[in-house]
């Protein structure tokens, strides 16, 4: 079965408009997110909510999260944090920490 373009880009749409809705609830401060991959949520949390920051955990595994990083920073300086490493035993003890 494959999907349309037309049907790719309704459901780009669709999640977008979810990751806006997450930005605008009220009293959003910080959001968590295990899974940065290419930051495109982080990206959208950070945009339509300038009052949030975001944590991060991820692998690592791939070089265009660490790019994806430095982009984040630079558009949106200070309000990403991402800790590198399985989240497994990242956030247990990011939890402990905090």
């Amino acid at each position: 079965m494959s999907v349309t373009q037309e049907e790719a880009i309704h459901a780009l749409q669709e999640e977008l408009a979810y990751l806006i809705g997450i930005a605008h609830r009220k009293n959003a401060k910080i959001i968590c997110e295990i899974g940065f991959n290419a930051g495109i949520s982080s990206y959208v949390f950070l945009k339509y909510n300038p009052e949030i920051t975001i944590i991060s955990f991820d692998l690592g595994d791939h070089g265009y999260s660490k790019v994806a990083k430095r982009s984040i920073d630079k558009k949106f300086p200070g309000r990403h944090t991402i800790i590198w490493g399985d989240s497994k035993t990242t956030v247990p003890e990011f939890k402990q920490k905090n």
